[in-house]
């Protein structure tokens, strides 16, 4: 028996959420997949939360950052950040900023690879991707490359809530 989007929004409401009469008029259930609008309030409060903390977690791990930095810049020549447009909610796109981790012809090396993808989806993905720079693999092992999108969340590119 299958569902429409009504009932299945209706079923997880019910689930999820106080039952109907109790859900504050301020938080309404805005798609299927669950995307709810705060108030203003709330919206101001967690924008001056996001900043206090990346302002915080830049400043705390600036010597790490730097370091990396410099990594980067000598494990293969390129610039150290990579950037790439990304699409945020609402469709907003904005320009994400990672660590390098790749050589800087990675993405012209990537037909020459196509044979060895693991994944059927339009997801490109190699064990060992001969692309990853040594340092690289460190940097993705821990995370380490993900530390630039700090300033995407001071610049409020990320997270957005509406």
């Amino acid at each position: 028996m299958s569902m429409s989007v009504a009932q299945v929004q209706a079923t997880e409401r019910r689930r999820f959420l106080r039952p109907e009469n109790e859900v504050p008029q301020s938080i309404e259930l805005a798609s299927a997949i669950g995307i709810h609008e705060f108030p203003p309030s709330y919206r101001i409060a967690k924008r001056i939360f996001d900043v206090g903390a990346s302002l915080t977690g830049v400043l705390l791990l600036f010597p790490a950052l730097l370091v990396t930095a410099v990594l980067v810049r000598l494990s293969s020549p390129g610039p150290i950040l990579f950037r790439q447009e990304r699409v945020g909610l609402g469709g907003k796109t904005f320009v994400m900023y990672k660590f390098r981790t790749m050589v800087v012809d990675a993405e012209s090396l990537r037909s020459r690879l196509l044979d060895q993808n693991e994944q059927s989806s339009p997801v490109f993905k190699i064990r060992n991707d001969p692309r990853i720079t040594r340092i690289g693999r460190l940097l993705r092992r821990y995370s380490i490359d993900e530390l630039p999108q700090l300033f995407n969340v001071i610049r409020g590119d990320i997270p957005k809530v509406s």
